[in-house]
């Protein structure tokens, strides 16, 4: 058994115990065994998957570069993880920073510049990465990569698109070590499969920890109509309103941006004693990293934020949960609702908004799937996509690497075990074809100016 004496001292310094399955987590990590650790939301699976690389950077005064990658789906987590693991480095020379559609040009170029020893990031700044000519510099002393909120990505097109970033990640750096993260998963031993190479062992790690989630209903009262059709609910406007307390921070998630701006014009409006603010991803950088910060503090009453706030971001200080319509996954609603009373243990309360009588029925319905899609099922879309046609031509070019040896790497992967000679060669083959068809546009635009 492995001693973490150093990290162990952090959470008895901060009042508080690692659970079982924490360190049970450390002792897999130590020891180079992939894993998914699966627990209810707030039970501290950041520090669970991080726990054993943590207490290695704590007892170093020196380390070669990057050794850990945290992948995660959503810019706003990217931040929130950043100050939550540089709290156990502070008095250390190690660094760790984010990289995602955020950052500026400085900031990207730092990452390769001067490789900090912990890296978060998102899928799509991942691919970027890995298109570089720097890559293998950067990430060759890789010794963990953590893919958090594996539920949310296993089965989206950005789940096949980071499941081949593993796999380049692991010709990199071959003893790299595989954790996933998660707190819905009703098929785990699946979703362990669909994230490690194929024929790679990996065990699951999971707590006895629950949390008790109560689901209200808002009815309409006298003066209040529910249609049959519709997305908006502002019907409800009435009783939803009522229920917001002053000085009680409640998160409402709406599923677009249209639905979040018109339910804060309209609390704003009909709430105009509450400090109400909005969130969504077209928002300023600013903007959005303001209302982050006042949520943390419980400075604001009420925040109508879209997805972009539903995965893994910590705010302790937010006391209840709405959510307008219908939240189109049993996962996703679990999820949201565990940025209420983000801790262990504790029992949280939903309050669902039905914008038409259907979701009534919906509402009701039995929720024992949690997840809609089959793994692999956007595998054709991704290796046809841009981004994954670049990455491969930047892998053949820069980096030297042959058409036999990429087909070879992708096939380590569960989605592309499969993947055919003639399926591959469909994907330079669309390089070429949008080549020429720009090159066409370039002489047509000459020829028309002469």
């Amino acid at each position: 058994m492995t001693d973490f004496q150093r990290i162990e001292s952090y959470f008895s310094d901060h009042g508080m115990v690692p659970f079982a399955f924490q360190t049970l987590a450390w002792e897999r990590t130590a020891s180079g065994i992939n894993q998914l650790i699966q627990c209810p939301t707030g039970s501290g699976k950041t520090l669970a998957a991080c726990g054993a690389i943590l207490d290695q950077l704590i007892a170093s005064d020196h380390t070669p570069g990057l050794v850990l990658l945290y992948i995660t789906p959503l810019r706003a987590m990217t931040r929130d993880l950043e100050l939550a693991l540089s709290a156990p480095l502070k008095h250390t020379p190690h660094r760790v920073i984010c990289r995602n559609g955020d950052s500026t040009t400085i900031e990207r170029n730092q990452v390769f510049n001067k490789p900090p020893q912990i890296l978060f990031t998102t899928p799509e700044s991942l691919s970027v990465m890995l298109s570089s000519n720097k890559a293998t510099q950067l990430f060759r002393h890789l010794k963990l990569v953590v893919v958090d909120e594996w539920h949310d990505l296993w089965s989206s097109k950005r789940g096949t698109q980071t499941v081949l970033c593993l796999a380049r990640l692991r010709k990199l750096s071959p003893t790299l070590v595989t954790t996933g993260v998660s707190a819905t998963l009703a098929n785990p031993k699946d979703a362990l499969k669909a994230l490690l190479a194929v024929g790679a062992h990996g065990e699951l790690t999971s707590s006895d920890l629950t949390r008790q989630l109560d689901l209200k209903i808002t009815e309409c009262d006298a003066n209040a109509h529910l249609p049959w059709a519709g997305y908006l609910g502002l019907g409800l406007l009435d009783p939803v309103a009522k229920g917001l307390k002053r000085g009680q921070t409640t998160l409402m998630f709406a599923n677009t941006r249209n639905q979040a701006e018109h339910w804060y014009q309209a609390l704003s409006i009909v709430r105009s004693d509450l400090k109400v603010l909005l969130h969504h991803g077209s928002l300023a950088r600013e903007i959005r990293e303001s209302v982050e910060s006042a949520l943390k503090e419980g400075s604001v009453d009420l925040v109508v934020a879209t997805s972009a706030l539903d995965l893994g971001v910590d705010f302790q200080a937010v006391n209840h949960v709405i959510q307008i319509g219908s939240p189109r996954a049993v996962g996703r609603l679990l999820q949201r609702a565990g940025r209420a009373k983000h801790r262990p243990g504790e029992r949280v309360e939903v309050q669902l908004v039905p914008t038409h009588r259907l979701h009534l029925h919906e509402y009701a319905a039995p929720t024992d799937a949690l997840d809609t899609n089959p793994p692999g099922a956007h595998s054709a879309s991704v290796m046809r996509s841009r981004r994954t046609c670049s990455t491969f031509w930047s892998h053949c070019v820069l980096q030297s690497h042959g058409a036999t040896e990429i087909l070879d790497e992708i096939r380590t992967t569960d989605a592309y075990s499969n993947l055919s000679v003639p399926q591959f060669s469909a994907c330079p083959c669309l390089i070429i074809a949008g080549l020429n068809s720009c090159r066409a546009t370039l002489n047509q635009a000459r020829f028309s100016r002469d």
